[in-house]
């Protein structure tokens, strides 16, 4: 049974994330492109946040053990996940983050604390852009946030979900 220590780098396990918080975040995460400019969703699946990135966390966000932390973290920001991820994978997230379209896409990227068989310690990682339908976009949801509910219970149809593009 995986446990804090090493959950596994699960697409299913992912997706179900996402889209339990989608209909939440999307349009959060369209403001805070608005305010910050372009950047990727970061999803901290760890007991503790490394040291280097707590400069990320928003303000007065508490550390829970055992969670799932996640943070918007903007372009110019990036490079602080490099001791965590290397440079190679900072590169990748940039790369990622130049390319998508803020008003349909996010990009997650999901990081997992790892304890491997002879007890060293470590991080693995992976990353996502997700394009939803156009009526679950960021920016759509952004629109209604604060006029109506974007509640909608998924898959209203087998294909019909926010994770169309999970690459």
């Amino acid at each position: 049974m995986p446990n804090i220590d090493n959950l596994p780098d699960d697409k299913e396990l992912h997706q179900m994330i996402i889209m339990k918080i989608w209909n939440d975040l999307a349009g959060d995460i369209y403001q805070a492109y608005l305010k910050q400019g372009r950047g990727v969703v970061a999803m901290f699946m760890m007991d503790t946040l490394p040291e280097m990135l707590k400069d990320v966390m928003p303000e007065g966000e508490g550390v829970i053990s055992g969670s799932v932390m996640s943070a918007y973290i903007p372009l110019d920001m990036l490079n602080t996940l490099e001791d965590l991820v290397g440079l190679e994978g900072v590169l990748k997230m940039d790369e990622q983050a130049h390319c998508y379209d803020p008003a349909t896409s996010i990009v997650f990227a999901f990081f997992n604390k790892r304890v491997n068989s002879d007890g060293t310690r470590g991080v693995s990682s992976c990353g996502y852009e997700i394009t939803p339908p156009a009526d679950m976009s960021p920016l759509e949801l952004y629109k209604k946030k604060g006029r109506v509910s974007v509640r909608r219970i998924y898959p209203k149809k087998a294909n019909d979900h926010p994770l169309i593009n999970l690459n």
